[in-house]
């Protein structure tokens, strides 16, 4: 049975996407990925994309300070707002208040003595943490990212850990990496993904 799916690409896979293009390469699973996203189909039936504001902006910066300039960088962004209004909901990028999420390693600081000159803890990086707002307030029914372990601390492990599902009152959020996730969206043959979002 045919079903709308939501999907949030994380930064990374955005990112990959754009290097591959760049270096003249061709069926990546992140190309392959964008590709299906932005038709709007899948195997499932259509692909809406969640992005957010914040996530473009960090991306954008992202690009130019890899080379990028303001231009490309710019055109990128604007072909993934363009992506979210083609999708079966037309939907906009969205503006996302946080909801405080810090699914990084560095989220859960080690206890140390703030006193201690020969310590410093590391810094908490929030970009994931807003990936996630943005996936779980946008209804995303799948994050797609390269860093899994990065968001392992407000997830559970299931298909043998290389699925993650964050579950909330409401939704059930399915994290997969890129190659997971080309399967399920180009053929649905990741039954494991499936099962999971048809809970």
């Amino acid at each position: 049975m045919a079903r709308d799916i939501r999907v949030c690409l994380d930064l990374n896979v955005w990112f990959r996407q754009l290097l591959n293009e760049a270096k003249g390469r061709t069926g990546t699973h992140s190309q392959r990925i964008v590709e299906i996203v932005s038709s709007g189909r899948c195997a499932q039936g259509g692909v809406q994309l969640v992005v957010s504001h914040t996530m473009l902006s960090r991306l954008e910066r992202a690009l130019m300070r890899n080379g990028a300039s303001r231009v490309t960088a710019g055109q990128f962004i604007g072909a993934i707002e363009t992506i979210a209004r083609i999708g079966p909901y037309r939907e906009p990028t969205s503006i996302v208040l946080g909801g405080g999420y810090h699914p990084t390693r560095d989220a859960m600081q080690i206890a140390y003595d703030p006193y201690d000159p020969a310590f410093s803890p590391p810094p908490i990086d929030a970009e994931d943490g807003r990936v996630l707002d943005t996936a779980l307030a946008g209804g995303a029914d799948l994050l797609v990212t390269n860093n899994m372990k990065d968001f392992a601390i407000h997830s559970d492990a299931v298909g043998g850990g290389r699925i993650r599902i964050k579950k909330t009152a409401d939704r059930r959020l399915v994290l997969v990496n890129e190659a997971d996730a080309l399967a399920y969206l180009a053929t649905g043959a990741i039954a494991d993904i499936g099962d999971v979002l048809s809970l």
